[in-house]
Parts: structure tokens; C-alpha cells; sequence
């Protein structure tokens, strides 16, 4: 996996990361680091697996690393971080040595992964699904004031 290395060394998303980390530093709901970003991609990875899915690893694995780093908002514009996070990436995917196809698939990927949308497919929803379920909730100290509703927490173990 090649261009998820050069993904993960780059240096624009290792600062997007890097502001993450500083401005949920005393975030006490879920956090958006490195931790969580290779969870989504895990997650993400298992389910294309049960589904015998034609979704290669890499676009998994970019399109996860990704999907967040917009919450950095270098620029303190106010915009919902999904649409950052579809502009920062683009340069970062064409730096890894993507192709336009593979761009359009994760930057979709990216757009929708905090949509309730019902006809996400594939890549889509394998981020959307791993990105709610990587959140641990059963043991989240803020779980009384946050803003999820109570059908949305992870309580249980999915299986």
C-alpha cells in the first residue's frame, strides 16, 4: 500500500492531524486523531471483506485517513468539516499517485460519511458504517451531553 504511505507521509495531512490533535486537546467527546482515522479504516476494511466487495484496501484505507481532516479548519472558516475535508484532501490523493476515477470515489466517500443518506453503497457507506461504529460510547465519560441521540450510540457490540 504504497500511496497510503505516502498519504500518511505527507506533510500537509501529518498537520492537518497535528491541528486536530491541539484544538481537541480538551475535546471530552470523540476525538478525530490518527486513532480514530485507522479505526474507520479497519472497521471499513472488515465489512468490504464480509460483503466480498470490488473495493481495493487502498481506497478504503485513503478515503478513512481522510475523512476527518477537515475538522483542522486551518483557516477558521466555519465550514462543515466533511466539505474541508473533501478540499484538503484532493491535493494530498493526487500527491499519493491517484487516478481521477479513485479521486472521485473517495472524495464521495469522504462528502458522505456523516449523511444518513440510504443510497450510499460500497465505499460510501463501508466509511460511513465504520465511522459510526468505531465510536465507543458504552465507556464515553460525556455520554449524558452528547448531542447524538440515544438510538445512534454505540451500546452494544455489532456482530
Amino acid at each position: 500500500m504504497e500511496r497510503i504511505d505516502r498519504i500518511f507521509n505527507n506533510e500537509k495531512f501529518k498537520n492537518y492531524i497535528r491541528v486536530i490533535e491541539e484544538k481537541e486537546t480538551d475535546r471530552i467527546y470523540c476525538r478525530h486523531g490518527l486513532d480514530h482515522l485507522l479505526d474507520v479504516a479497519r472497521l471499513a476494511y472488515i465489512f468490504s471483506l464480509e460483503d466480498k466487495a470490488d473495493v481495493t484496501k487502498e481506497l478504503i484505507y485513503a478515503a478513512a485517513l481522510l475523512h476527518d481532516i477537515g475538522r483542522a479548519d486551518v483557516d477558521d472558516e466555519g465550514i462543515d468539516h466533511h466539505k474541508l475535508s473533501c478540499r484538503y484532501a484532493v491535493d494530498i490523493i493526487r500527491e499519493a499517485g491517484f487516478d481521477k476515477c479513485e479521486e472521485n470515489e473517495i472524495i464521495k466517500a469522504i462528502s458522505l460519511h456523516n449523511s444518513s443518506n440510504k443510497k450510499k453503497k460500497g465505499l460510501s457507506l463501508y466509511i460511513y458504517r465504520a465511522d459510526k461504529l468505531s465510536r465507543d460510547c458504552y465507556n464515553c465519560k460525556a455520554i449524558d451531553t452528547c448531542y447524538w441521540k440515544p438510538e445512534e450510540k454505540n451500546m452494544n457490540i455489532e456482530y
